[in-house]
């Protein structure tokens, strides 16, 4: 029976041909002129942390996941010469090795099974010199660059 069963099973079961699939991933939040970040914290959902490839100066990083799909991916500054404004958002590239075990969702995804978070959702703070915001952050604040380890 088990050798019947088999491979109606592998015709119904979802496969993702290109994944699992490693990339470096940036931060990238578009700021006006006076305005720096000082933190960032992001909720992942099928991201598995391999390394962490850079530190900018004076920043704390922390990447990881469990050993369910879901992971975090934060950054913090230690004090205020250290906040990135637009001048030095490089720092904030390449910052993790990362794998993806399946395409990016850009949004929340509802089924009759039930949800499946965003890849990537936080919020980052940004600074001005008298005040500061939240900014949401999403997949389209993080560039991936396939690669197969930190550079």
């Amino acid at each position: 029976m088990l050798p019947l069963l088999l491979p109606a099973l592998l015709l119904t079961a979802p496969i993702e041909r290109d994944h699992p699939v490693t990339y470096l991933a940036s931060v990238s939040i578009p700021l006006g002129p006076d305005e720096r970040i000082s933190a960032f914290a992001i909720e992942t959902w099928g991201v598995r942390f391999k390394a962490v490839c850079r530190i900018p100066e004076g920043w704390r990083i922390k990447a990881g996941s469990s050993l369910t799909p879901n992971g975090s991916f934060e950054g913090e500054a230690s004090q205020g010469v250290t906040w990135i404004g637009r001048a030095h958002m490089r720092d904030l590239q390449a910052l993790v090795l990362i794998e993806l075990v399946a395409p990016v969702h850009r949004k929340e995804i509802h089924d009759a099974n039930g949800s499946i978070p965003a890849t990537f959702a936080g919020k980052a703070v940004v600074e001005t010199r008298d005040d500061q915001r939240e900014a949401k952050i999403g997949a389209d604040n993080i560039q991936l660059r396939r690669a197969a380890r930190c550079p």
